[in-house]
């Protein structure tokens, strides 16, 4: 069985029209041989604090499979946002589960599902910090 691996990165950050900033946090990962990538992978080295706007998951070389979804879980393991994506260059964007969800000093992960052998996808999680 392959294993999985996942990269967390901030990306760019945005300024805010009504104060703070947005923080893009991009995870980048392969999937295992049945198509999944564990938190135990995937977790955040860093603290993330701040008010989940969106997600967006797209392909990232190996085609994920048709339907993969992707979760996104805070330390307690509660699951704030999920996307489903298919097959194809295509991006898709989500909500997080619970509008205005707050992270306060808490690592985060990624789950992903269904991706197919050795998929490939970048997940981007978007937070907006306010301003000190």
């Amino acid at each position: 069985m392959s294993a999985a691996t996942c990269t967390e990165t901030y990306g760019q950050t945005i300024n805010h029209p009504e104060g703070g900033i947005i923080q893009e946090i991009v995870f980048t990962w392969t999937a295992t041989d049945a198509g999944a990538v564990t938190s135990a992978v995937s977790t955040t080295a860093f603290d993330v604090d701040g008010i989940v706007l969106g997600i967006k998951t797209m392909d990232n070389g190996t085609n994920p499979g048709n339907g993969y979804t992707a979760t996104f879980s805070d330390e307690d393991g509660y699951a704030f946002a999920t996307v489903t994506g298919t097959t194809g260059t295509v991006t898709y964007y989500a909500a997080p589960t619970v509008a205005g969800f707050m992270l306060m000093k808490q690592k985060v992960s990624l789950a992903v599902a269904s991706a197919g052998n050795a998929g490939q996808g970048k997940t981007v999680l978007y937070v907006h910090q306010s301003a000190a």
